[in-house]
């Protein structure tokens, strides 16, 4: 299991990304919807943390 502090790192570039394609492309697109599944999926493992 990860560390609060790996996961959060993972966590800031994918937002970072998602933030310089929001401004090209609609939520819709492939590569945003990529990066929300992938900010999904780390959210649950944060919350699973104790």
């Amino acid at each position: 299991m990860r560390s609060r502090a790996e996961i959060e790192a993972r966590i800031e570039p994918l937002e970072a990304e998602r933030a310089k394609l929001r401004a090209d492309y609609l939520p819709q697109h492939p590569a945003i919807r990529d990066i929300d599944r992938r900010l999904d999926i780390l959210d649950a493992q944060l919350k699973m943390l104790p």
